[in-house]
Formats: structure tokens, sequence, C-alpha cells
């Protein structure tokens, strides 16, 4: 996945790198586009607390987040586009 997470990102043409930044940054009511991938924990601080090590934390915000577009096009594709958010049996 390409991106790069900062308080700016996440238009089409500025995507964050990971989905946590995403949601940190997000309003309620969003909806966040996820390209193919293997997405894992990142630690990028986002606002639940120190006990909670989570991939994704949306605390107090509903959201839709969805996989399956292309990184190149974000044509919404998810047999060509598998995302996947992968705790690797450590993280929620």
């Amino acid at each position: 996945m390409s991106g790069a997470d900062s308080p700016t990102c996440g238009a089409q043409g500025a995507p964050c790198k990971n989905i946590d930044q995403a949601v940190k940054i997000a309003a309620s009511g969003d909806f966040i586009k996820m390209a193919g991938g293997t997405y894992i924990y990142a630690n990028v601080g986002n606002g639940c607390g120190a006990t909670i090590t989570s991939i994704i934390c949306a605390a107090n915000k509903s959201l839709t987040i969805r996989g399956g577009y292309s990184p190149a096009t974000w044509v919404f594709n998810p047999g060509a586009n598998p995302t996947i958010i992968d705790g690797q049996n450590l993280y929620r």
C-alpha cells in the first residue's frame, strides 16, 4: 500500500498509508475506501487509549469502511483487490 500518514491525508490523490490514520482524521459519517492489500497494526496513536491496541479504533464515530478498491484507479473490484485486516493474532 502506498500513501503517507499525515494530518491532511485521505484524499484520493493523497491517501493515508494506514487505516487507523484515516479513521483518526475522519469525521462521523465519512466513507473510507481501502485499496486492496493486507493491513496490520501501525501504532499511529488512534486516540483510543494506551490499553487498547487495535488495527482500527473508531470510538465515538459512525463510519463506513470498505475495501476492495484498486490502488491505481480506485475502482471497486474486491475479487481483484482483496483487502485483509490482519491482527496477527496479537491485535483486535
